[in-house]
């Protein structure tokens, strides 16, 4: 990462108001019209945004890459400032006039962005440095009791939002950043892969950023890390699974063949091998599936493995009893759907949460007529 973030000094900001759309619909963006800069009569709110950044980032981020083939317009922005501030021969009222700009256009992207399980939020959009790296910072905040977002007017007209820090509240290590992604360039870099970048997603630290975050808005990807590889892997088989196999029990065969292959002993996951292996009779579902993997971005001649971040999804656990009879489940819902009601010294009585989509042949069930309950194979 940046190698030393103490060093980080903020120019610019702007934020805009995104609202969360619901089932009657969308709300607009509440648009600054005017962005911030910095000196030394609101240096407090710069030293407050930096520490904010800073504790997000340095608890926990991953290395992200811009999605060259992305359809967000986020990365065209990003590329564009870097351009401008960089250009020495630009005057200042150009550059800060596309900050400007481009911030406006970011906040319509995240609009559009976001569905209804998102959250309403304050789009923070800020240019500086570290030492002579140009930084652009891209955040989304939320409110709280120590940050609050103000309406400033002048001659009762609207002119921007800005924060408002209130004092004498003990913040420990909380942030008011629910996501944000850093950008930043080597001096006299001019080449657009030099740009280096990283992602915070605080409201899912033990696992991926929000799709609509990291793709949709920044337009970007993770960059090849064996934790995300396998996991896009994961989630880009499980859908497949879930939207083009109708049959219940079709569907939780070819999980546990989604599972069997993750948790095998070896050290890479190879989706061609991996479609070739439980996908050999149906051409279609295959090039199908394969067509999901390019889609999402997956490579498909191999990866390292890393089941990190599947591991409660993959895993299962197991109720083993007296009997020689086995419950097995997997890991990451088997607390919340497989519950004992009662167990003595004779018998446990289970509540599994859930349909039964396949029984063997003779299996005692229990039945009430009339009052009276009866057993039957």
């Amino acid at each position: 990462m940046i190698e030393d973030f103490s060093q980080l000094r903020l120019e610019y900001a702007i934020f805009h108001r995104v609202f969360a759309p619901t089932k009657e619909g969308r709300l607009p963006p509440r648009l600054s019209p005017q962005f911030i800069k910095f000196d030394e009569s609101n240096i407090k709110n710069s030293l407050f945004l930096k520490d904010q950044i800073i504790k997000a980032l340095t608890h926990y981020s991953v290395s992200i890459s811009i999605d060259t083939n992305s359809a967000s317009t986020t990365p065209t922005s990003i590329n564009d400032l870097f351009s401008k501030f960089s250009n020495g021969e630009l005057k200042e009222n150009v550059k800060t006039d596309a900050f400007l700009n481009h911030s406006i256009v970011m906040a319509h992207n995240l609009d559009m962005s976001q569905d209804e399980r998102s959250t309403s939020g304050v789009l923070c959009v800020m240019y500086g440095n570290v030492e002579e790296k140009k930084v652009i910072i891209i955040a989304k905040l939320e409110e709280g009791q120590d940050l609050q977002i103000q309406e400033l007017k002048e001659n009762n007209v609207f002119i921007r939002l800005d924060i408002k820090i209130v004092d004498n509240i003990v913040r420990l290590n909380k942030t008011n950043v629910l996501k944000v992604g850093i950008f930043y360039k080597e001096p006299n870099s001019s080449a657009e892969p030099d740009i280096k970048s990283y992602l915070c997603d605080t409201q899912n630290l033990e696992r991926k950023s929000a799709d609509y975050y990291l793709k949709k808005f920044l337009g970007c990807l993770y960059t090849h890390d064996p934790k995300f590889q396998t996991q896009e892997f994961y989630n880009a088989a499980f859908d497949f699974i879930s939207t083009h196999i109708e049959d219940p029990r079709e569907q939780v065969l070819y999980r546990d063949h989604l599972y069997s292959y993750l948790l095998n002993q070896k050290t890479t996951i190879e989706p061609k091998t991996f479609i070739q292996t439980y996908f050999p009779a149906d051409k279609k579902m295959a090039t199908d599936l394969e067509n999901q993997f390019i889609s999402r971005k997956i490579e498909l001649n191999g990866f390292p493995k890393d089941t990190e971040h599947v591991r409660k999804q993959v895993e299962k656990m197991k109720v083993l009893f007296e009997n020689g009879v086995t419950l097995v489940g997997a890991s990451a819902n088997f607390a919340s759907e497989v519950i004992i009601e009662s167990s003595d010294e004779t018998s446990t009585k289970l509540t599994v949460k859930s349909k039964i989509s396949k029984m063997p042949l003779k299996v005692t069930r229990k039945r009430t007529v009339k009052g009276k309950t009866s057993e039957e194979e």
